[in-house]
């Protein structure tokens, strides 16, 4: 999966935590260390770099605004577009950065409770993997990808079946009000950050912990690792 929150750092204001999320949020076609170094030259206000900076990781995600061209011009310009100041960017991006903390933390319980390994072998989570994978095959940037790229987001895939079960996964494509909701909101199936968010949405805590411990009592024991 695509890890943002770093253990060493407790901002979301570090150059490698932005440019993770404009990799994600946005668009991984950019070197965006580079473009945040240079919009830091540009712009001496840290505040303002700090709103252009959280409108363009979140407003493609929470306004659907669309991919300038080129990509990184969106950084530099966002301040010319009609809704740049109808929220608080600034404290949008800072509190995903702390629902981001947390599922990082819940990720590491979950993990401990154990996961079904290899999960070719189980029914479930092959047919988890098998709608995750044929929604992703729909996507034109996942179409045209290099294999080497194709394989890795299966791999963010598998992880994401590992973590959480198959059971929660799989209901996110049953249950038509959540799959209406997931093809809405994964506006990036190359990574698997948005499809936990639609996790974390439909379910609590509890209630992903509760389905991760069912899935691994159906499971048969030789294929339940032990984290």
């Amino acid at each position: 999966m695509d890890e943002v929150v770093n253990d060493a750092e407790t901002s979301v204001w570090t150059r490698e935590n932005l440019a993770k999320y404009l990799s994600i949020y946005y668009s991984d076609q950019v070197e965006w260390a580079d473009q945040l170094t240079k919009l830091q030259g540009r712009i001496k206000d840290s505040d303002r770099r700090r709103k252009q900076a959280a409108y363009t990781i979140l407003a493609p995600y929470l306004h659907r605004v669309k991919a300038t061209t080129p990509v990184e011009a969106l950084l530099f310009a966002c301040f010319k577009f009609s809704d740049y100041d109808e929220i608080d960017w600034v404290r949008e991006l800072e509190v995903t950065f702390e629902q981001d903390k947390h599922t990082k933390a819940l990720q590491s319980r979950l993990l401990s409770m154990g996961y079904i390994h290899p999960l070719e072998h189980d029914a479930r989570c092959n047919q988890a993997l098998r709608w995750l994978c044929e929604q992703a095959s729909r996507q034109d940037d996942i179409v045209t990808a290099p294999a080497a790229v194709k394989a890795g987001v299966t791999n963010k895939y598998k992880n994401l079946i590992y973590v959480y079960g198959p059971s929660s996964i799989c209901s996110l494509f049953q249950r038509p009000e959540l799959k209406q909701s997931l093809l809405h909101n994964v506006h990036n199936w190359k990574t698997s950050y948005f499809i936990e968010k639609e996790l974390l949405k439909a379910n609590n805590d509890q209630q992903l912990m509760d389905r991760k411990e069912l899935d691994l009592r159906r499971t048969q024991k030789d294929l339940v690792t032990q984290a």
